[in-house]
């Protein structure tokens, strides 16, 4: 792994760990350490040889590799984290670092707090990075931006910066699934769309539809129309977001006027869907989420330019 730069002052911020796993206030290394959690998952032989001899095909020591990681991260959660979790899915991402494995799961019941690793191939050791939430062995926001303070913009090592970087960018891919297909809070459901159940009761009221048939029909016709209202309305916000436009994308959620992009006013969310206390809620934590996020971007093409 890349060795963290030398010679810098030991400088620190209080932080600390609850009884209930919950973090307080702690010094700065004692912080990173709970974050990144190392775990040795082989006395003595890296994963490298481990994996397999170099009479093996690139391809399949890679894959051994994996498969390896994989195994020993879904045992290492149960340990370190909750031995209630268990791991639904799994993936390995892109890396900026051929030697450096990088992996996200996801686990029930936290399918919105994926956990990632990553490991040198070189090394015996995973080192996993606390899920992002309030519940027993995540880390809140508030103690990621304490890594990430200027005062310790230095102590990060690009390995870890990127590893943030998927464990928010794996966060955000979730909760955006949970919001198109959980049926609690499904921004395309039309129970959850104002015009559209305005529309749903017109519908029921007009003396032309005669008939239960053709009312159904014409209620599937706008219930199909406000969905595709709905995505657009969704790819808004988050081409907000990916811009950056945080201002913006706070109007268009709920302030007291629309926003602008683009020179065009842009509609409100919290006028087209019901129960916008709720939904609304569930979309404004992405503001701080993609803030944190691209500042992480930044720092790791800090980190390595």
């Amino acid at each position: 792994m890349p060795k963290k730069k030398v010679g810098v002052k030991k400088r620190t911020r209080k932080v600390a760990i609850t009884a209930k796993g919950k973090v307080r206030n702690m010094e700065f290394d004692e912080l990173h350490d709970y974050v990144f959690q190392r775990v040795l998952i082989s006395n003595g032989p890296s994963i490298r040889q481990i994996a397999g001899s170099s009479r093996q095909s690139a391809g399949s020591n890679r894959r051994a590799a994996e498969a390896f990681i994989a195994l020993k991260t879904i045992a290492a959660i149960k340990v370190y984290y909750d031995k209630s979790l268990s791991v639904n899915n799994y993936i390995f991402h892109k890396s900026w670092n051929k030697n450096i494995l990088y992996i996200s799961l996801i686990t029930a019941p936290n399918k919105n707090h994926p956990v990632v690793a990553y490991a040198h191939l070189d090394e015996p050791y995973i080192y996993m990075v606390r899920p992002f939430g309030k519940d027993k062995g995540q880390v809140g926001l508030d103690q990621f931006e304490n890594l990430l303070d200027a005062e310790f913009r230095d102590r990060l090592t690009p390995v870890e910066y990127y590893g943030l970087y998927l464990l928010f960018s794996e966060s955000t891919r979730q909760r955006k699934l949970e919001m198109i297909f959980d049926d609690r809070h499904s921004l395309l459901k039309c129970k959850n769309i104002r015009p559209c159940q305005a529309k749903l009761k017109a519908i029921q009221m007009d003396p032309k539809l005669k008939t239960a048939t053709a009312r159904q029909a014409t209620a599937i016709k706008w219930q199909e129309f406000y969905e595709r209202q709905s995505i657009k309305m969704i790819e808004t916000y988050f081409e907000l977001l990916d811009e950056r436009e945080y201002a913006v994308a706070y109007a268009f959620l709920k302030s007291g006027g629309t926003g602008k992009k683009g020179g065009k006013q842009v509609p409100r969310l919290d006028t087209f869907f019901v129960s916008s206390k709720a939904i609304i809620g569930h979309l404004q934590i992405f503001i701080s989420i993609y803030q944190f996020m691209y500042k992480l971007v930044d720092r790791f093409r800090e980190s390595v330019s």
